[in-house]
């Protein structure tokens, strides 16, 4: 073989093994790549849940118990929630009804977790008066027979932050107050009115459950 025709063997050589190299990255970042990350946004979507079932177990907890308790839950880190994601805190629908000594009305407590996925739908966990809503679907139930029911509800300031840093949410049971025979119940301003209408539908006796909550970006 002249030295002309290894010099041209040995290009060519080099050509087919940039090609395969580019050719493996190229498999790489339209395979691999986009079900590795859509597998760690499931991962992030199951802490996400299991985080806020962690608060609502343990609020319950806290009227359980009786007494003045406090509590906290740490959202932990993650990347997809500090790219684009939202936390936040505020009064949610209004309890209003009748009972055999007067009427009230309350605001139920209302927690929101928002994170925005490159693979999977914009996940969103609510969690109000007691019920656990995922895309705004029943989560999980709040606990309650079917004659009476118990409802946590909150009244401050609404707060609302970037999740830029882990958060914690500290809760504090304040007191508790029972009213019964109920009439005339609504749930307004709420965006899970389907829920509650079927839910209260039947109740006679409500304990309102009255919280403190606010949170705290880590420093």
């Amino acid at each position: 073989m002249s030295s002309a025709d290894q010099a041209v063997s040995e290009i060519l050589s080099f050509i087919i093994i940039l090609g395969i190299i580019a050719l493996g990255i190229t498999v790489y970042a339209a395979a691999v790549l986009p079900e590795m990350e859509k597998s760690a946004e499931i991962e992030y979507d199951n802490q996400l849940s299991e985080s806020l079932l962690s608060l609502k177990t343990g609020i319950d907890k806290l009227w359980i118990l009786g007494g003045e308790n406090s509590g906290t839950m740490f959202l932990p880190d993650s990347e997809m929630l500090r790219k684009a994601g939202t936390i936040q805190i505020k009064e949610g629908g209004k309890l209003s009804f009748d009972h055999e000594n007067g009427s009230k009305t309350a605001s139920l407590l209302f927690v929101s977790v928002n994170s925005e996925s490159q693979n999977l739908n914009q996940n969103r966990y609510t969690l109000e008066g007691g019920a656990v809503f995922y895309d705004g679907m029943i989560f999980l139930p709040n606990r309650g027979s079917e004659n009476n029911v118990k409802i946590i509800c909150f009244t401050g300031e609404e707060q609302t932050l970037s999740a830029n840093c882990p958060i914690t949410i500290f809760y504090t049971y304040k007191s508790s107050e029972i009213f019964r025979n109920i009439t005339n119940l609504t749930v307004s301003s709420s965006e899970n009115q389907n829920y509650w209408k079927e839910r209260l539908s039947k109740i006679k006796d409500i304990t309102i459950l009255d919280y403190e909550v606010w949170m705290e970006a880590a420093s």
